[in-house]
């Protein structure tokens, strides 16, 4: 289920490329926004399979220069719902992030620019998580 949290912290920080400390970090400076990628029940933080693939696309924009709260606030909205497996988005530095789409460029790419395979990512994800997402 893609919003069903039921994956361990030690397993998400797997599934999204990130070691269990990174992980760690990543919700300490972020607290205020843990919400939009996980759920804290008890001692024990949960994660969906839309958390891990909203920490991997956050990871992704991270590297190539937002701010964490930045990627993570445009990771959750661009994955409100699982994209289909061919949908990519461009991301130009200092603008905010399209909804996924089957890439057509318009012009040409003048400014640095990112193509992800959102699509592609959550259905690799999907997999390996050994989850149907809905």
């Amino acid at each position: 289920m893609w919003q069903h949290r039921q994956f361990t912290a030690r397993e998400a920080a797997h599934l999204c490329g990130l070691s269990r400390g990174q992980l760690d970090i990543i919700i300490h400076r972020n607290r205020a926004v843990a919400d939009l990628f996980s759920a804290k029940v008890g001692t024990r933080r949960l994660f969906s399979l839309r958390d891990i693939c909203v920490l991997r696309l956050a990871h992704i924009l991270e590297r190539f220069g937002r701010t964490w709260l930045f990627a993570i606030s445009d990771a959750f909205e661009v994955l409100e719902d699982p994209p289909p497996r061919a949908a990519m988005i461009s991301v130009r530095l200092g603008r905010s992030l399209p909804t996924p789409t089957n890439y057509r460029p318009e012009r040409p790419l003048d400014e640095p620019t990112l193509l992800i395979p959102v699509g592609k990512i959550v259905h690799e994800l999907k997999e390996k998580a050994g989850v149907a997402v809905q």
